[in-house]
């Protein structure tokens, strides 16, 4: 092989694996900010970006290979041509439905006068007693509203909701009740569907789910499996015996 063509290849094989270490790190990094500020269901997130990304990591790295020896392109190609075709279908059916992650988290530039005061102000470390009593009775009140019955709901919304600064709210999860938004969310959606469960156990799991907050059916299953180690259905059964 010459010289200038080896030089070439490894350029662009060093490229494609740029390209395929970066979107990594992204993923991580939106993960991460989805688990910590929404209530929603990232399962079907998780899935589809794993998905694509595997997908795009497969025809990135057989690419490589059929340009660096020709014959495997006669095998590649049509493989690529394929997997183009078998994306495309998967997000006509699946992803076409999920909104992008920055309208999921309500993008930072929408909460900007929030974290604008927040930067200024530098919020504190340590919440003051005064400061942690307000954060608890604007949930309580927050909560007494029904409001996390809202599927879209994020950190974002509920800080622009209750009036307090997002970065306050972060640490008063973190530091008085020791969770995060998403599992404290989580609690209280996973008590209201107990409760609607006793008072209305004719109601289908459907109408529990959208009565409660949860995205999806799935969503709901998933907690009580997590928390109780049955099914609704299962649990309901056994509070009605």
């Amino acid at each position: 092989m010459p010289y200038e063509q080896m030089v070439l290849h490894t350029l662009y094989l060093v490229s494609m694996l740029t390209s395929i270490v970066i979107p990594l790190s992204e993923i991580h990094r939106n993960r991460s900010r989805v688990e910590a500020e929404t209530g929603g269901d990232i399962m079907p997130y998780v899935r589809y970006t794993w998905a694509g990304y595997l997908l795009f990591c497969c025809t990135s790295l057989a690419l490589v290979g059929a340009i660096m020896w020709r014959p495997l392109l006669f095998v590649i190609g049509p493989a690529v041509l394929l997997s183009a075709v078998i994306f495309n279908l998967n997000f006509v059916a699946m992803g076409y439905n999920l909104a992008p992650i920055d309208e999921v988290l309500t993008d930072v530039a929408a909460d900007g006068d929030a974290d604008e005061s927040a930067s200024d102000n530098a919020a504190p470390e340590q919440l003051s007693p005064e400061m942690v009593r307000i954060v608890e009775a604007a949930l309580a009140a927050w909560c007494a509203e029904k409001n996390f019955r809202d599927t879209t709901v994020n950190m974002v919304k509920l800080s622009q909701s209750i009036g307090v600064v997002r970065r306050i709210l972060s640490i008063y999860f973190d530091q008085h009740l020791h969770t995060t938004f998403r599992i404290w969310l989580s609690d209280i959606r996973f008590k209201e569907a107990q409760d609607y469960i006793k008072a209305h156990p004719e109601y289908t799991n459907e109408s529990v789910s959208s009565a409660c907050g949860f995205t999806s059916r799935s969503q709901l299953y998933k907690i009580f499996s997590d928390r109780t180690g049955m099914t609704p259905r299962e649990w309901r059964d056994g509070q009605m015996a």
